[in-house]
């Protein structure tokens, strides 16, 4: 009887700990979206969307277009991965859709970047602030699934990565 009373002390803790994750603190929630809104909100409008998607592509064609002819040849795209990290899984090949040997301005915009679409859940073309507590949570689970912030583990960076 004594070893009942025992085990039911020991486990009625571990069966009150509340379910789920922990709330997010505002100030963590506020600086992620703060974060989102600099890299993405490239009209300064207030919002991360799909125009300022549009915008960041323009940015990076023009600066992969070396001889400025509106087109993209291989040696010009090489060098997309640095400026998208899209472009590390997206082949020449593949965007270059005409078949051309050449990626026009409306071929590049239509690669659908990875990291806008990770972070539009409901795919509406706008980064919403839910949308982003929801990827802090779901990064702060893998983090601690991987160990990052345990004292024997080193994170490579204390930000969330966009």
């Amino acid at each position: 009887m004594r070893l009942l009373i025992l085990a039911i002390i020991l486990l009625l803790p571990a069966c009150s700990r509340p379910q789920g994750p922990p709330p997010l603190k505002p100030e963590v929630l506020d600086q992620a979206y703060t974060t989102a809104l600099k890299k993405w909100d490239i009209d300064k409008d207030g919002t991360a969307d799909c125009h300022d998607l549009g915008l960041w592509r323009t940015g990076i064609f023009n600066g992969l277009d070396i001889n400025r002819d509106d087109f993209l040849d291989q040696d010009e795209f090489a060098s997309a991965a640095w400026a998208d990290v899209t472009f590390q899984i997206v082949q020449f090949d593949v965007v270059d859709r005409s078949g051309d040997n050449l990626i026009s301005r409306p071929e590049f915009a239509r690669v659908n970047n990875s990291d806008f679409g990770r972070l539009d859940d409901n795919g509406n073309c706008t980064i919403e602030r839910a949308e982003l507590e929801n990827w802090v949570r779901e990064k702060m689970r893998a983090d601690r699934r991987a160990g990052v912030g345990r004292k024997d583990k080193k994170p490579k960076s204390d930000r969330p990565r966009f």
